[in-house]
């Protein structure tokens, strides 16, 4: 047998290795640790799509052991929030393979395609009276412990791009069936770590800046570990027939687009609703590099007076100066909204993060509307977290699903368990 023979079996094998690998790893049995995915709460039940996850083995007992991989959530996870539960103890979570699906997936612009494994997307609600849910953005390329990981045949659940255009995807859980609607006229290349939020009331949904990189599109892939900031909002309008409109932000963020920062719907506030827009990193646009750019202060917020987008971009956004114990910049936090009854008033409640020297946070603090201040109100517990996601349940609950405390994700597993952590507000 040639040398080209030999590698040509080497990585045949190695390609077995991995369908198998992945095949075998469940998101649940095998769950380690789980970050950058996407999720909402609907009908009392909380979606989680995509993510990285730390797999650990399991051995005969139940308990984890031997060593642990890095790879691309493929199932859709359902975490039941009905009835009464215990995020200690009897938590119930339950999931589906995607790919193993694909038979029930349609399409309105021709052959269906299941959604695409990716992280650092968003997921939408949608309107109360829509049944589906709806996934943008996203990207197949993670870069953890200085590695890039991308398209890898020895990681689970990584892969090329997807090829079809950007597309909005919906997904109708009595159905398990996922449709898709090409968005590429409005936006070419899908990006990913934008801020998101939703104003489900009006049937909108936003999505603000963001990056590429070269898990966004095939012609995005020479990208290598560089990636690129991306300005412009879109604003999905989700009632009868979707309507696409990319918003200009050029008054916000100027020739820095803002990656990995949060976004909140505050309805009440003025004539629509307003988006707040708290942290994250600016880079220029020219640059094209792996440098994660200039951290956003927590002195002033970004506002986007809904009533003004899309009619009138240029007016709609401003400035808005804050006061108090100002938290430390970061990114890859979250945010939530709780408000009083009749919206006089609102509290903005931002959990964790992380800098990008090095530094992770677990305080959460609270930015107090009309006044427009920071108090911080806990210094955390158990350790930090980023890359986590946080959703209000009960009304009065903060809870906050995955996310690391470290760059080295396979130091130790998630602390909490399921990755669920509860914060009374």
């Amino acid at each position: 047998m040639n040398l080209f023979s030999i590698l040509s079996l080497a990585a045949t094998l190695l390609g077995l290795i991995a369908f198998t690998q992945a095949q075998q790893l469940d998101p649940l049995k095998n769950f380690c640790r789980r970050l950058d995915h996407q999720s909402t709460v609907k009908d009392k039940t909380l979606y989680i799509h995509g993510g990285v996850e730390i797999f650990t083995n399991i051995d005969g007992t139940g308990k984890q052991a031997g060593p642990k991989s890095i790879g691309i959530n493929t199932y859709l996870i359902f975490v039941d929030l009905s009835g009464v539960w215990d995020w200690k103890t009897n938590l119930s979570l339950t999931s589906f393979n995607e790919r193993e699906e694909s038979e029930n997936v349609t399409s309105n612009n021709g052959p269906g395609v299941p959604a695409p494994n990716v992280i650092r997307g968003a997921l939408y609600q949608g309107t109360p009276n829509d049944p589906n849910i709806y996934l943008f953005g996203g990207t197949t390329s993670f870069e953890g412990n200085g590695t890039v990981y991308s398209n890898s045949t020895i990681l689970p659940g990584f892969g090329n791009p997807p090829t079809e255009p950007n597309s909005l995807y919906s997904y109708n859980p009595a159905l398990k069936a996922w449709n898709r609607t090409d968005v590429s006229a409005q936006s070419p290349i899908r990006p990913n770590s934008g801020a998101y939020a939703e104003a489900p009331d009006q049937g909108l949904a936003f999505w603000f800046n963001g990056e590429i990189d070269s898990g966004s599109s095939p012609s995005t892939q020479a990208l290598g570990d560089a990636f690129v900031a991306v300005l412009g909002m879109l604003v999905m309008e989700m009632g009868n027939g979707l309507k696409v409109t990319n918003v200009s932000t050029q008054g916000v963020s100027g020739g820095k687009p803002v990656v990995r920062g949060k976004m909140v719907y505050v309805p009440g506030f003025g004539k629509n609703g307003v988006l707040l827009h708290i942290g994250g990193s600016a880079k220029a646009t020219t640059d094209v590099s792996d440098t994660p750019g200039e951290m956003v202060g927590m002195d002033v917020v970004d506002i986007l007076d809904i009533s003004q987008a899309p009619a009138n971009p240029e007016k709609a956004w401003y400035k808005q100066s804050t006061v108090g114990d100002f938290p430390s910049p970061r990114m890859d936090h979250c945010l939530v909204l709780a408000s009083a009854q009749d919206n006089s008033s609102h509290n903005i409640y931002m959990y964790g993060g992380r800098d990008n020297k090095g530094q992770f946070f677990s305080d959460v603090h609270v930015l107090s509307l009309p006044s427009f201040t920071w108090t911080q109100v806990s210094t955390g517990y158990g350790g930090p977290r980023y890359g986590h996601a946080c959703h209000v349940v009960a009304q009065r609950q903060l809870l906050s699903y995955g996310g690391a405390d470290s760059e080295n994700l396979t130091d130790t597993c998630d602390y909490e368990y399921r990755a669920v952590g509860l914060f009374d507000m």
